[in-house]
């Protein structure tokens, strides 16, 4: 993946009025990552960036801890690992484009909350290019 900077970042959100970025974003290893994730805790939102369609992308996701309900592990949708219930988020986010014969725009998945450790796991690239294109480019 390509290395992100504080000015990459602010132009990719520019739309973002008050974007909280990472406190440690020198410091990581972008060559390692297929994406790179952090939480704004005071607005519940998820900011993602990879390499989509050879271009630096990003999404902005609102998202839910699932805390102490029901849920005892959830499944991350782009490494396929059962993780405790703390460690994944839930993560929504309204397309672009409504799809062929569906009524919402809106779409959600679980993810690991934890970038480093699903980068880690992560066994296909193209997860993480199909939720890109389902929330960008979906018809």
């Amino acid at each position: 993946m390509l290395p992100a900077t504080r000015e990459n970042l602010k132009k990719l959100f520019k739309k973002v009025k008050k974007l909280h970025l990472p406190a440690d974003l020198e410091i990581v290893e972008f060559g390692n990552l297929k994406y790179f994730s952090w939480p704004d805790e005071s607005s519940q939102c998820l900011y993602l960036i990879s390499d989509y369609k050879n271009t630096f992308s990003g999404i902005k996701l609102n998202f839910i801890k699932a805390g102490s309900g029901p849920l005892r592990l959830g499944f991350c949708e782009f490494c396929h690992k059962h993780r405790k219930s703390h460690e994944v988020l839930f993560v929504s986010a309204e397309t672009r484009k409504r799809p062929k014969n569906i009524n919402y725009r809106v779409r959600g998945t679980w993810i690991c909350a934890d970038y480093i450790k699903c980068n880690k796991d992560l066994k296909n690239n193209n997860l993480i290019y199909d939720f890109f294109f389902r929330i960008l480019d979906d018809k």
